[in-house]
């Protein structure tokens, strides 16, 4: 049996740690955010529904918004884990250490890009941002698969 020895690039270790943190506080203010408009929204319906039909309108609006607030939150959790669970997983077997960092950072910033987007309703931006994050994570892989390949 031998044995490897693998090495662990600080930047690597640095670029992980960044972005989770911002990826976690990213999702903490969402889900925050989400709740307080869910909440808005529940009460807002109860005083406005079946008034007016400028009162639907607006109750419309606002279920519209706590919708989309939720789709946010629900996207995150799709997307974030396993970005970040290779993020950290393939650290010691990046075949590149330089490629695993942009790739991390880049993850990190579609990530946050694609909230903003989806808040401003910025299409076709908002896809540009997913698919360069989603992108960014089989970035990852590859770069993973190849490492483990030549250790």
């Amino acid at each position: 049996m031998s044995v490897v020895e693998l090495e662990l690039d600080g930047r690597c270790l640095t670029s992980a740690l960044i972005v989770t943190i911002v990826l976690y506080l990213k999702f903490i203010f969402s889900t925050y955010v989400s709740e307080k408009v869910n909440d808005i929204a529940k009460q807002k319906a109860a005083v406005y529904e079946g008034k007016s039909p400028e009162a639907d309108l607006l109750n419309q609006v606002y279920q519209e918004v706590a919708l989309r607030s939720t789709r946010i939150v629900a996207n995150d959790l799709e997307q974030i884990p396993l970005g970040l669970f290779f993020a950290w997983v393939s650290i010691p077997v990046a075949y590149s250490p330089l490629a695993h960092t942009v790739f991390v950072i880049s993850f990190g910033s579609f990530r946050v890009l694609h909230t903003i987007f989806f808040i401003l309703k910025v299409q076709p931006y908002r896809t540009y941002a997913w698919t360069l994050g989603v992108l960014s994570v089989v970035g990852m892989i590859i770069n993973t698969f190849i490492g483990c390949a030549f250790i």
